[in-house]
């Protein structure tokens, strides 16, 4: 089993999802960690966005409020979705600090386990998660 876990450092869980530098990526056989990896985020919109040195991006969104703004960036979710899921093929569980509802529900629908959890450290999350003892907590970021 594939574990992602979002993290800024490769030690701690990362608040929201979408917007983490990191993912680490845990490999679980036999209730044992086997393979551990980490992967740069470059495919969540969020990072996309925050990570960018482009500043005409930046610059572009502060002359564009309401309506517009918010259908372009509901535009861009549906597609950063999609880039997730192709990044993370293969995963099937999320540990999360939190995440967006409509990313939760995506996940759900593709049979992706997520625990959204206060659990801070890697580790200690995932060996919790074997033990089937890393309570979920029902909170998600507000877009």
């Amino acid at each position: 089993m594939k574990i992602a876990v979002p993290t800024m450092d490769g030690v701690t869980i990362s608040r929201h999802f979408g917007k983490t530098r990191k993912f680490k990526i845990v490999e679980i056989e036999n209730n044992q960690v086997v393979k551990e990896e980490i992967r740069d985020n470059d495919f969540t919109g969020h990072a996309k966005e925050e990570f960018s040195l482009d500043t005409s991006h930046l610059h572009h969104h502060e002359h564009h409020h309401g309506e517009e703004h918010h259908h372009e960036h509901e535009h861009h979710h549906g597609h950063s979705h999609e880039g997730i899921f192709n990044a993370l093929e293969g995963v099937e569980a999320v540990l999360s600090g939190g995440m967006g509802q409509r990313l939760y529900n995506d996940f759900s629908a593709r049979n992706v386990e997520v625990v959204i959890t206060d659990e801070n450290n890697i580790d200690a999350a995932v060996q919790k998660f074997i033990k089937n003892d890393l309570p979920h907590i029902d909170r998600f970021c507000q877009h």
